[in-house]
């Protein structure tokens, strides 16, 4: 009847192996402070930085516009990142828990929904993406690089070059065919300054008519922009 929740954060460890069989372990499983309203829609991508003060800061990218479900999370232009920091006890089941520090507004107007987020950490640069819209925005997380980050003074802004969303590439017709881009991160090497190649990776294609058929494509596989 009740179909809030908190996110789990997992602490792993993935051994360093050539063996194929090596599993990794889940050391530690932590629930965020922060509560979703619905059952469907909470954090859809994470970046971690670590702070001046030492402490490691991991930056949650809500799913719903307002961090919500339904008509609410369709709100456009009301994106928002939760940053949190660990604290050993004092969760929801008494147990360790993701500790809400604060809530950043994104500087983004027309998403209808957040799917992805990287952070290039030697320059501050971000990149976020929609599934709903096919799109990929631009900017920069100020606040200090990893290792000087003060969430205090934390603020997403556009692209010092003025473009700041652009569009997967359409097909022939200019319909949309990256339509469930799942994973976004930097290339190194692309040039100055936030490299210029992103790698993504696709979900696959909902079904029962809920998708184009021009999505089917480009599902379940990684690109390169």
């Amino acid at each position: 009847d009740d179909p809030a929740y908190h996110a789990i954060v997992m602490h792993v460890d993935v051994p360093m192996t050539t063996d194929s069989s090596a599993d990794y372990a889940v050391l530690e499983a932590c629930p965020s402070e922060y509560e979703f309203d619905g059952d469907s829609k909470g954090f859809e991508g994470a970046a971690s930085l670590r702070g001046a003060d030492g402490v490691l800061y991991v930056l949650g990218l809500c799913e719903g516009n307002h961090c919500r479900s339904g008509l609410k999370g369709q709100e456009v232009g009301n994106g928002r990142v939760v940053i949190m920091k660990y604290a050993p006890t004092g969760g929801p089941t008494g147990s360790c828990v993701w500790e809400t520090v604060r809530i950043l507004e994104l500087p983004i107007e027309d998403f209808v929904d957040y799917s992805a987020l990287a952070l290039h950490k030697s320059t501050s640069g971000v990149a976020i993406t929609s599934q709903e819209n096919s799109q990929l925005w631009v900017g920069k997380l100020l606040g200090g690089m990893d290792g000087d980050f003060d969430p205090s003074k934390a603020e997403f802004v556009a692209d010092s070059k003025g473009q700041s969303v652009y569009d997967f590439p359409r097909d022939a017709n200019c319909k949309a065919q990256y339509c469930n881009v799942e994973g976004i991160s930097w290339v190194e090497g692309g040039g100055p300054g936030t490299p210029q190649v992103l790698v993504a990776v696709s979900d696959k294609m909902k079904s029962r008519g809920r998708q184009s058929f021009t999505c089917l494509d480009k599902d379940q596989s990684f690109h390169l922009f």
